[in-house]
């Protein structure tokens, strides 16, 4: 066998198929390549602030990609506000503070404003809001607000409270232009970025070089037991 490949002919054959080989590799990382960077570009343009008015129109769904996206928006803050309760914050018992905010064509957003130990009235006045978008909780849907306390962010209760024009999904908000006088304490949020598509034309181009690779060292294998065999044939006709 090792007489066979040191041939002029097999020699050629062998680096032929190297050179198959190593570009058919080559395309394939190339391929995965273009796939990691892609969902990097994807995951990287969806961490960029935008207004909320750019997310859905009102009375649209969320999109499951926008939730956790970080938003921004202009408008102010309205009555009546709700107080959801049966919410912690650094191990005291409390309420948070959802207000609506009035957007400029005239669709509001509802701001999780922050934390109170009591039920207190909140400030409201002209403000630009920065904050991650969240979905709405789903549990205890069936409940009903009791003087504009609720226990759940469900959309339900906050449409029976404010209206049809209220966006979809709820600003979870980290900073506020002006502050306030009486401001509720922050709320960290605890949802994750939305998930992107996985590129999967890069991803398939990728497996098909890796499967020509395949082929490749199959047929170089295939072709040199052949001549092995015709070769072993013709010595034992000689």
């Amino acid at each position: 066998m090792l007489r066979l490949l040191f041939t002029p002919r097999w020699l050629a054959r062998s680096l032929l198929g190297v050179v198959l080989l190593v570009a058919c590799v080559g395309l394939g990382v190339w391929q995965w390549d273009r796939a990691q960077a892609t969902l990097d570009a994807e995951y990287a343009a969806l961490e960029v602030p935008v207004s909320v008015s750019d997310l859905a129109p009102a009375g649209a769904d969320l999109p499951s990609e926008n939730v956790g996206r970080p938003v921004f928006a202009t408008g102010r803050y309205a009555e009546p506000p709700l107080y959801v309760s049966n919410r912690s914050l650094d191990g005291r018992n409390g309420f948070w503070v959802l207000s609506p905010l009035d957007l400029a064509d005239g669709s509001q957003v509802a701001v999780l404003r922050g934390w109170l130990p009591e039920i207190a009235k909140v400030p409201i006045g002209d403000v630009t809001v920065n904050g991650v978008m969240q979905p709405y909780e789903n549990f205890y849907a069936d409940s009903t607000a009791k003087n504009g306390v609720i226990v759940s962010m469900s959309r339900d209760e906050i449409v029976a409270a404010w209206g049809a024009d209220v966006r979809a999904g709820i600003v979870n908000l980290s900073s506020q232009e002006p502050t306030l006088p009486g401001d509720p304490l922050p709320v960290p949020s605890t949802v994750q970025l939305g998930g992107v598509g996985f590129p999967l034309q890069n991803f398939f181009y990728a497996l098909q070089w890796l499967i020509f690779a395949g082929f490749v060292v199959f047929f170089w294998w295939r072709w040199i037991g052949i001549d092995l065999r015709d070769l072993n044939k013709e010595k034992e006709a000689s």
